[in-house]
């Protein structure tokens, strides 16, 4: 049984999916992680709200909301120590939902989502711009402790392999059912490695790996967004989301420095700024470089809601991609998807990142079953 070798897996994104496949994969076998940046958690994994789901957010979506409760648990006890409480508040906007309080109430009951009715300061919250506002015990995860936590697991595990500033360029199948992953180390120099199984965890990237192997591609919707970062003196440890349809969010940056008053900002509206047809990771570098802020937009947008916008100081933007299933904007769900392509490859097209340990299990039964 000892000569018994391992099954080796390739996993390509360095992502909070990607990274935590890794570590959950790197268990019981030997694992590759590939990510083209020279350290992880750069791209969708930073550019976010950093918002830990309770559900509340899916407010047309029950599917979506079971999928946050399912996969709860799993994410606490991996990445715990990353959660930061807030005071975090869901307002129904006034006359121009995709709802109406008495249906977000009737959810929430129905789905036990635990919540208080109660409004912040009319400093916060304007309450004639709203029907209703509940305070949930909804949290944010610390980015840095998260990536903290993902770099302690990678060194204490002997299996896994970090491979960083490494760009995949292709993926084939070969004769004896092994995948020849052909990359660009972080000297430059072209490689090529075989692998058992390959997991592609590249999120918008998702169609580029189906490409390569001339699997079944995904009909995914891509948008360049805009997250402001800032500075609110007069606000401490408290988050806003307006819902349901394009309306702002305010949440703390990091719980655990209240101090600095940094706060996220993102509207689904006015910080869409692009919706291209295709995915190109170059085309999104440049476009990056060359975006300018839609901060006044927002905030004159914003304060109809959060009068608070009015005292916020600009600090920057993180420009980042979003991208999802075509289906998730009829239902107005977020559900995270495995494709299993056969052959020993996989691709996991990312929802909310509360799933991500889940998702991993579920990849990780599946190899060891066969």
């Amino acid at each position: 049984k000892n000569n018994i070798k391992k099954p080796t897996i390739g996993i390509i994104g360095g992502g909070i999916f990607g990274a935590t496949c890794a570590l959950i994969l790197g268990k019981y076998f030997f694992v590759t992680l590939f990510e083209r940046k020279n350290d992880l958690m750069m791209e969708t994994s930073l550019g976010n709200q950093y918002r830990h789901h309770g559900g509340f957010h899916y407010a047309r979506s029950v599917e979506t909301i079971q999928e946050i409760q399912d996969a709860t648990r799993p994410f606490e006890s991996f990445y715990g120590r990353a959660l930061v409480p807030i005071q975090n508040y869901y307002c129904v906007s006034r006359g121009d939902s995709w709802t109406n309080g008495r249906k977000f109430l009737s959810l929430c009951d129905k789905m036990k989502l635990p919540f208080k009715l109660e409004y912040p300061p009319e400093t916060v919250v304007k309450r004639s711009a709203v029907e209703l506002c509940m305070r949930t015990p909804e949290k944010i995860f610390d980015y840095e402790t998260l990536k903290k936590i993902i770099y302690e697991k990678i060194h204490r595990n002997k299996n896994i392999t970090l491979k960083l500033g490494t760009e995949v360029t292709n993926v084939s199948l070969v004769g004896t059912g092994e995948k020849k992953i052909q990359y660009i180390s972080h000297n430059r120099k072209e490689r090529l490695q075989r692998f058992n199984y390959v997991v592609n965890a590249t999120y918008a990237n998702h169609n580029a790996f189906c490409g390569w192997l001339s699997f079944a591609r995904k009909n995914i919707q891509i948008q360049f967004r805009e997250i402001v970062i800032l500075k609110i003196n007069a606000l401490k440890n408290t988050g806003v989301t307006v819902i349901n349809g394009l309306f702002p969010t305010l949440l703390p940056m990091s719980a655990k420095t209240p101090k600095d008053h940094l706060f996220t900002f993102g509207d689904a509206l006015i910080a869409r700024h692009k919706e291209p047809k295709e995915y190109s990771h170059k085309k999104f570098e440049i476009w990056k470089k060359k975006s300018k802020t839609r901060w006044e937009s927002l905030r004159k947008r914003g304060v109809r809601w959060l009068p608070i916008l009015k005292d916020a100081e600009y600090k920057g933007s993180m420009f980042t991609v979003f991208a999802t299933d075509a289906v998730s904007k009829i239902y107005d769900s977020r559900l995270t998807y495995i494709t299993r392509h056969g052959f020993g490859c996989y691709s996991v097209l990312a929802g909310k990142i509360i799933t991500c340990v889940q998702i991993a299990e579920e990849i990780l039964k599946e190899i060891r079953s066969n």
